[in-house]
């Protein structure tokens, strides 16, 4: 799905900029080549960014031809409205507004065309590539009835993996395979086998709901609840109609925005390791030469999508002293810390290393920090302490975060400090643009500089 919403995004890109470009040309004003690019860039970049607003490269949107196509027609009337703002406010001569207003008349052609074709793709025989991987969660009346009445309400019919059920393998109604209990759509999940999860319980059963909407909540993944059809009377105009559908979580990076944090990720972590490879090949040498063992260390984390992986650092302990469960942190003064493994501490630079991890994937630049899973604050595990916690770990974990930045750095040895940080890893990930990211980015450096909290 993500190849299909870049190849959209591209193809709309190129058409974008190839109006603009011929509306300036075709304007009669003399303006420069450089004048002329900014405007085209301006104009497709704006474009893009009101589409993307208006929800248009949303893998939800996709699956639904009416809205997908006018949240195209929505952000690109938008754009060209902006642009025309632009223009008055400061009196350029870049592009005429008779030339402009043309260009947007032939931009929305454009997107219209673009997003028709993805549609009539998508109705085709590779529909089914595109559908959604769905596990229903329950067997009786609520799970029947919402199989009877044709599935979710989009365009697609997802693609139904099978169903959930912690009570009996009897099948549903159409005799959808079954996959196991809680643990196993879990283990799905995780494996990123599975794109939506549709809870078909009774409505009665409000505490189970009500828990396993909360578990779910901690994965990225798309939560809707069915109607409870033993309390909705199915007349016979309701059996041709899809049942609506309350949805409930939504992956908080999906789509066009995943996209632009994975490339964000990527352009900043080759711009990293140019600017850094040689600190770092000084730093592993002398980390070597300091004391016995390793130049990088070794721990096991746990990130996105609740999967653990190994963070690296530079080596700043003795060998001996070793903790890749992360049982015991840091603290002021630790006579485990080696003398060089003090200094990197202090400057932050036994963190390069993990602009490795960002390249491979495993983390981002920005995110919510992460933890071992053996870390304890108040001699409580973490997730025993915050309830929410692993709602961290929807979004990959990043060098740095929103929670590091406002002096939350170093060991989470209390409750409190483990819940202040927490609030702020779960507001950055509700409130995530590449501008937060830049300030972020930008407010770490100051805090590096300043050594606040490093130890």
């Amino acid at each position: 799905m993500l190849g299909m919403i870049a190849a959209i995004a591209m193809i709309e890109a190129a058409g974008l900029a190839a109006v603009t470009l011929l509306a300036c040309r075709l304007s009669g004003s003399s303006i420069d080549a450089s004048m002329e690019g900014e405007t085209v860039l301006l104009t497709t970049s704006l474009a893009l960014t009101m589409i993307s607003t208006a929800g248009g490269y949303s893998p939800k949107l996709i699956l639904r031809r009416a809205p997908f196509l006018r949240a195209g027609i929505i952000g690109t009337c938008a754009a060209f409205a902006a642009m025309s703002a632009i223009l008055l406010v400061f009196r350029t001569q870049a592009i005429s507004p008779l030339a402009l207003g043309g260009g947007g008349v032939i931009a929305l052609g454009v997107v219209a065309a673009t997003r028709r074709g993805v549609a009539r793709l998508l109705a085709g025989h590779t529909a089914r590539r595109y559908a959604m991987r769905t596990v229903l969660v329950g067997r009786g009346t609520v799970a029947a009835g919402l199989l009877l009445v044709g599935g979710c309400g989009d365009d697609i019919a997802p693609e139904w993996l099978g169903y959930i059920d912690d009570q009996s393998s009897e099948p549903p109604a159409d005799g959808l395979p079954y996959l196991g209990g809680l643990p196993r759509l879990l283990e799905l999940i995780r494996d990123g086998a599975v794109d939506q999860v549709i809870i078909a319980l009774p409505w009665s059963a409000r505490s189970p709901v009500l828990e396993l909407i909360r578990r779910l909540a901690e994965y990225p993944v798309r939560v809707r609840l069915a109607p409870d059809f033993e309390r909705r009377d199915l007349h016979h105009r309701d059996r041709d109609r899809p049942p609506a559908l309350i949805d409930l979580t939504e992956p908080p990076l999906s789509g066009w925005t995943s996209l632009v944090k994975r490339a964000e990720d990527v352009f900043l972590g080759v711009l990293a390791l140019i600017v850094f490879a040689i600190p770092m090949l000084i730093v592993a040498v002398t980390v070597r030469l300091d004391s016995p063992g390793p130049a990088l260390f070794r721990q096991r984390r746990t990130g996105f999508n609740n999967r653990d992986f190994e963070m690296l650092k530079f080596r700043t302990m003795q060998h001996r002293f070793a903790d890749a469960d992360g049982s015991r942190q840091a603290v002021h003064d630790d006579p485990r810390i080696t003398r060089v493994g003090f200094f990197l501490r202090r400057t932050s630079l036994d963190e390069l290393p993990q602009i490795f991890n960002a390249l491979a994937g495993d983390m981002s630049i920005v995110g919510p920090r992460p933890h071992a899973p053996g870390t304890r604050a108040g001699g409580r595990l973490f997730d025993e302490v915050v309830a929410d916690y692993a709602s961290r770990h929807r979004v990959r974990p990043g060098l740095t975060g929103l929670a590091q930045v406002r002096g939350l750095r170093g060991p989470t040895d209390t409750e409190d400090r483990l819940a202040r940080r927490v609030d702020s890893d779960l507001e950055y990930i509700e409130r995530w643009s590449l501008w937060l990211d830049l300030k972020v980015l930008l407010r770490t450096a100051i805090v590096v500089i300043r050594r606040t909290n490093a130890y």
